[in-house]
């Protein structure tokens, strides 16, 4: 059971990657929108490949996954959801063999900048029993008074590098934007959040961003780098989410951004990932006195 169920059927419907057979993958529980093809096809076609990026079509999109979520709640007993849900809490510990760039990235930005960042935001802990807690927690948040950002973030200093690609990285923050509202709207999920740890519940404005180096958002095609086109889909996303929260009346404004690090940020952390590296390799201690 999960929080989730019928969520990717709904967003590879909308996106028009159903009816292609095994062009877009086969794997059952793997959605379309994973595919590498299918955000090439989308990008190219700069609109969802059957053709409906209205605002209306997009609105009516969010509406279904937010009500089949609803849907789904009804398999949990909401009195015993944990309370690391939406909690401002870092999460520092990065283990000593860990080689992955963006979970170190991760870590020092939680670390190293203000209490106004933090990492590894538990989503729906307790509602998504299909996966690991890895599976449910938003990358990095920043806080901006009462405005924030729930960041997916992608890394690699290798050319093209970085895991996954632009289309499903922008639907995974998406499903935990859809699930934040969720909270929002209803009071079984949100009574217990009363303490001052959970002040993203009173958010005026949420910003939903995939953050990644500019690299990143470059695909090969016939031996010819060419970078993915989704400002359709960050306009397309923006206007259905708006419609999303009228409902929510302490909430002024909701926006769908892809961004860029720029290229200090990305020289400066290779720095200092180079000095972690560096350093786990010393010998701390010499002969004894």
């Amino acid at each position: 059971m999960s929080i989730f169920n019928g969520i990717d059927e709904i967003l590879d419907n909308w996106l028009g990657l159903i009816g292609h057979g095994n062009k877009f993958g086969s794997q059952k529980g793997v959605p379309k929108y994973k595919s590498k093809k299918a955000a090439i096809a989308l990008s190219e076609k700069g609109s969802p490949l059957n053709g409906h990026a209205d605002n209306d079509s997009v609105a009516e999109v969010v509406s279904a996954c937010v009500t089949k979520m609803e849907e789904n709640l009804k398999g949990f007993d909401l009195d015993n959801i944990p309370s690391s849900n939406w909690e401002w809490e870092k999460s520092l510990h990065l283990a000593s063999h860990s080689t992955s760039q963006e979970k170190t990235l991760e870590k020092l930005v939680a670390f190293l900048l203000d209490e106004n960042w933090m990492n590894q935001m538990s989503v729906c802990n307790g509602l998504h029993s299909n996966a690991g807690a890895n599976a449910c927690r938003v990358d990095l948040v920043h806080r901006n008074d009462t405005s924030y950002d729930l960041i997916e973030l992608k890394y690699s200093n290798k050319a093209h590098g970085g895991s996954d690609q632009p289309l499903y990285a922008a639907m995974e923050i998406l499903r935990y934007g859809l699930v934040y509202l969720l909270f929002r709207k209803l009071q079984p999920l949100n009574r217990k959040m009363t303490a001052s740890r959970y002040h993203i519940m009173k958010a005026t404005q949420i910003r939903l961003v995939v953050l990644a180096p500019s690299s990143w958002y470059i695909y090969k095609k016939n031996g010819t780098s060419q970078t993915f086109n989704f400002k359709w889909l960050e306009k397309s996303l923006t206007s259905g989410l708006i419609q999303a929260i009228q409902d929510i009346p302490t909430m002024k404004s909701i926006e769908f951004a892809f961004e860029v690090m720029t290229p200090k940020a990305c020289e400066q952390y290779i720095i200092l990932k180079n000095a972690v590296d560096h350093f786990r390799r010393v010998k701390l201690a010499s002969k004894p006195l």
